[in-house]
């Protein structure tokens, strides 16, 4: 199932990478461009401004999801593996990591699909919520692992990856 997923993984990434140059030249050299000693315009029109970013968002939820999919994987192999009680609560926090970057990417290609097509250009300011979730996100858990766990349990698990 690993390797079946990180071929899938390589193939959405693959896939991923063109759209993102273009979405990144844009951003990056502006809308106009000189061919031929002619000024020619990328994007054309707020459809056009629509899809690029629901195949943005496309790309960005599949690579997440992905990798969800493999946390999900490792996940129900925990006990094989032997992941002590601290490892399996960091896995489960990167899981529900990827949870929360799939649901931004929905999110955003969702509203592509609701709000009218002459704000199409503000949906990437979406992606902005990576941050601040994050940041609640994590510093719950930092709490949850204070409550769950002893100093001495964590400081082993410290020692553990330091070796």
């Amino acid at each position: 199932m690993t390797i079946l997923l990180n071929t899938i993984l390589l193939f959405v990434v693959l896939c991923y990478v063109y759209p993102l140059k273009f979405l990144f030249s844009l951003f990056l050299e502006g809308n106009h461009v000189f061919e031929n000693g002619k000024l020619i315009e990328k994007i054309s029109s707020f459809e056009q401004v629509k899809l690029l970013m629901i195949i943005y968002g496309l790309g960005f939820s599949l690579v997440y999801f992905v990798l969800l999919l493999l946390y999900i994987n490792a996940w129900s192999h925990r006990n094989e593996i032997q992941l002590t009680t601290v490892e399996q609560f960091y896995k489960k926090s990167e899981l529900y990591k990827q949870l929360i970057m799939v649901i931004i990417g929905l999110t955003t290609i969702l509203t592509a699909y609701i709000i009218p097509i002459q704000y199409t250009p503000n949906i990437g300011m979406l992606y902005m919520l990576i941050g601040p979730s994050m940041f609640i996100y994590f510093g719950i858990r930092k709490k949850m692992l204070r409550k769950r766990f002893s100093s001495a349990d964590l400081a082993d698990h410290d020692q553990w990856l330091l070796s």
